[in-house]
């Protein structure tokens, strides 16, 4: 039996129904689907904007003890710090990860430490130290200067040969050391500046002190590996003076316009020339006139080879770390 649709019509208060057509009355279940597609597109967008307030909620990362609120983008940041170091632990003179942490919150990001910790700390230690002392750890001759700087120079031949990077601030402070005297290479925010972008900023450039800058640097040039060869010439002058500030007679300002009309550091009292010839060959003018870290890596070991392993290194400067900072102009 066929079913009846009926037209229903209200007049005057009286309501009339008859037969009518099923394209007229199916216009109501049509607007009840309709309005159905509409609640669920409400209730969709609702979900997505809830969503999408939700990731601008700040993320708690939990770092040296203590609570910080982290935006996604200081996130994404750390997460490509973490991949950063996973593609330069491979090698033994740079500070390693340990462990991180990236599935949850907190994030983390465990790097190795030293015993001694910082080198040029360990280099005021040795300044200090009676040389009479049968303690023999903050004993710093001119064999294990050399083992320093081949550990140093192989770590940087590493990074700017192989991960085709800079490490921007190549100095005593950025180095660790441990009591068997193996150091690592440390401070590597330039580097990792360089590996998220491609180049460096002029906010981590301004991080490195001038005295360790390259002419080039100095004059906002572009940076190369030779770059940090010239700091490295800065970094064995650090060693051989146990931690004295370079250009001890000249301030930051002062430093370029020197350069620039040739001056260089005199050799310092307990310097052997052999070494000092280095340090000059590292502060060449043109960077392509330097040696790469290859080429210095064969020269130290030349020198270790028959470097004094029984004689103390010593020295006469006496600063205090107020002064260290205003003549090396260091403030951080």
């Amino acid at each position: 039996m066929g079913r009846v649709l009926l037209e229903c019509n209200t007049t005057a208060g009286n309501q009339q129904c008859g037969k009518g057509t099923s394209e007229e009355i199916i216009v109501i279940p049509v607007l009840l689907a309709v309005s159905t597609v509409i609640v669920v597109a409400i209730i969709l967008w609702k979900m997505c904007k809830m969503k999408k307030d939700k990731e601008k909620t700040p993320i708690i990362i939990l770092s040296d003890g203590s609570i910080d609120t982290a935006s996604p983008s200081e996130v994404g940041e750390f997460v490509q710090l973490i991949t950063f170091h996973t593609a330069v632990r491979k090698n033994d003179y740079l500070v390693k990860m340990l462990w991180c942490q990236t599935e949850a919150q907190p994030l983390y990001l465990i790097l190795e430490a030293m015993s001694l910790g910082n080198l040029l700390h360990f280099l005021w230690k040795v300044a200090q130290v009676d040389t009479s002392s049968a303690d023999y750890t903050y004993s710093f001759t001119e064999k294990k200067l050399y083992n320093v700087a081949l550990q140093i120079a192989s770590g940087l031949d590493y990074l700017t040969g192989v991960q085709k990077l800079i490490h921007g601030y190549v100095a005593t402070q950025s180095v660790v050391i441990h009591e068997d005297m193996r150091v690592k290479l440390c401070n590597l925010g330039i580097a990792f500046d360089v590996y998220r972008t491609g180049s460096l900023s002029s906010r981590r450039a301004a991080t490195t002190p001038v005295k360790w800058l390259a002419p080039e640097r100095l004059a906002k040039q572009p940076v190369t590996d030779k770059s940090d060869v010239w700091s490295f010439g800065i970094f064995l002058y650090e060693l051989v003076t146990l931690g004295a500030p370079p250009y001890p007679d000249l301030q930051p300002v002062d430093v370029f316009p020197k350069l620039q009309r040739g001056y260089r550091m005199q050799k310092p009292q307990l310097c052997k020339n052999s070494l000092y010839d280095i340090m000059k060959h590292c502060w060449e003018w043109k960077s392509h006139d330097r040696p790469s870290f290859g080429k210095l890596i064969k020269s130290l070991e030349s020198l270790m080879s028959h470097a004094d392993s029984v004689t103390l290194l010593t020295s006469t400067s006496k600063l205090e770390l107020a002064q260290y900072r205003q003549i090396a102009g260091v403030f951080d």
